[in-house]
């Protein structure tokens, strides 16, 4: 932008701010064509179901009453128990380590 456009918006925003009254009623009638009515109010939300079973918790949750046990299934006799390890994973080319192969007997 070069200066005699700047001066001439200047000059112009001087212009249309020297009347106060007059800038008043235009920003008025511009919101008012462009803002009709004031937006609709938002829908509102349907009616709460009482939980089933004399639940108080939040919707999706199964809540247990005082006293219930965390867990009805039956455990393995701690000889049968196992620990899960993570997932082998394969050397990728050009590594140096090896897999292990089982002992041929």
């Amino acid at each position: 932008m070069d200066l005699a456009t700047r001066d001439a918006n200047a000059a112009f925003a001087e212009l249309i701010c020297a009347d106060a009254q007059w800038l008043r009623e235009e920003f008025d009638a511009l919101i008012a064509a462009s803002f009709s009515q004031p937006p609709a109010a938002p829908p509102s939300a349907p009616p709460r179901v009482p939980p089933p079973h004399g639940r108080t918790g939040p919707p999706g949750r199964h809540w247990l009453p005082p006293g219930a046990p965390a867990s009805t299934s039956p455990l393995p006799p701690p000889g049968q128990r196992r620990q899960r390890s993570p997932p082998a994973s394969l050397p990728t080319p050009g590594s140096q380590a090896t897999i292990c192969s089982p002992a041929a007997p």
